[in-house]
Formats: C-alpha cells, sequence, structure tokens
C-alpha cells in the first residue's frame, strides 16, 4: 500500500515539475513580447502566479513524500525487529546429527534457554578404553588401532580406528572393568575415534588391538 502511494505522490512530483518548465518557458517568451509592447504586464503577473502556484503544490507534495519515507522507514524497522524476533524462535542444531532424546513434544510452551531434545553426531563415535603402563610406550595419539565390536553371538564386526587421545596420568582400573585383578591395576586412558557406518550404536562394548 504505503509502495503504491509513494510511487503515485513521485508521478505527482514528476507531472508538477513538467508542468512548472513550461510554466517558466511561457514566462520567458512573455518577458519578450512585454519588452517589445507585444504582451501585457498583466499576462506576465499571471503566468508568475501560476508558477508560484505549482511551486507550492510541488513542495507540498514533497513534504508528503518525505512523510511517506519517514512512514515507511519506520514500517522496514519494525519489520527488522519482528524478523529478529522470528530468528530468535528458530531452532539451529549445533551438529548435524542423529535426535537421541526429545524433552519437548510438539505444540508445547517452551520458556528461553530450555532444552528441546539431545542430539550427537554419529558419523564417528569414540571408544575408550583402559591400558598397562608397559603398553604405554607403544602408543601413541595418530596411530590407527582395530577396534572390535559384537556384530551377533558369534562374530565380532572389526572396524579401523585412529587414537586421538591419551591420559597423562595414571589411575585405578574403572569398575566397569568386569574382573577384579584387572580392576586393582593401574591403568591409563586411551580414547579411539572409529568411523561409523551405522552399525555401531552408543554404549555398545568394544575391543582394540593396537
Amino acid at each position: 500500500m504505503i509502495h503504491a502511494r509513494r510511487e503515485n505522490i513521485t508521478s505527482q512530483i514528476k507531472v508538477q515539475q513538467e508542468q512548472l518548465k513550461n510554466l517558466e518557458r511561457e514566462k520567458n517568451r512573455l518577458d519578450k513580447l512585454v519588452s517589445g509592447n507585444a504582451a501585457t504586464q498583466q499576462q506576465l503577473e499571471d503566468i508568475e502566479g501560476k508558477i508560484d502556484v505549482t511551486v507550492s503544490q510541488i513542495n507540498s507534495t514533497k513534504t508528503q513524500f518525505q512523510g511517506l519515507e519517514a512512514e515507511l522507514s519506520m514500517l522496514n524497522a519494525q519489520l527488522a525487529l519482528l524478523n529478529n524476533q522470528l530468528e530468535k524462535c528458530m531452532v539451529y542444531n549445533p551438529v548435524e546429527g542423529t535426535v537421541l532424546e526429545k524433552y519437548i513434544l510438539a505444540h508445547e510452551l517452551v520458556t528461553p534457554g530450555k532444552s528441546l531434545y539431545k542430539i550427537a553426531d554419529l558419523s564417528s563415535l569414540e571408544l575408550k578404553v583402559y591400558i598397562s603402563g608397559n603398553q604405554l610406550s607403544r602408543i601413541a595419539i595418530g596411530d590407527s588401532a582395530q577396534v572390535y565390536f559384537d556384530e551377533n553371538e558369534d562374530n565380532l564386526k572389526s572396524m579401523p580406528g585412529i587414537i586421538y587421545w591419551i591420559s597423562s596420568e595414571v589411575e585405578f582400573t574403572p569398575k566397569i572393568i568386569q574382573t577384579r585383578d584387572e580392576r586393582v591395576n593401574m591403568v591409563y586412558a586411551v580414547k579411539i575415534r572409529v568411523a561409523n557406518d551405522g552399525s555401531v550404536k552408543i554404549g555398545m562394548p568394544g575391543e582394540v588391538k593396537f
């Protein structure tokens, strides 16, 4: 609507400016005629009056145009504010991944800062293993390792992995290790990154061969 009014006012200004040019040409012609006594002073004054009226109309129309521009600027500012508020309502994942757990259902009211769901990048997973001190000197960050996961009850699936973290501190074997003898040993934690073809799930136990 405003853009249509703007175009209409712009057209009005162009028409009025063209009228002013025609009147000024007529005034110049009458100036010469009055000088040669071929036209009266009244005719010249009449055309000058028309010029004054047209200039006043142009100024009035320009004032309308400026008011419309101010209105348009205000509406654009309001639109920018609404777009900003709308942008803040959009949900963007920090990574591409798979939704593991939903905390909010569709159409529920959500307060700012509340978690919507848990997402993870499953394209690569890490296996955390523990090695003894005498094995530590045989591995380094960046080394390849062969990782094994249960494919079924009888077979293990082999997948290549890369060592990307080795603990600098020794610790007791965690309680998740199954045998008591192994739990009393001092070990170092090692993390191995494995490219996931979709067959490996979070929490699956695994074995590694360096």
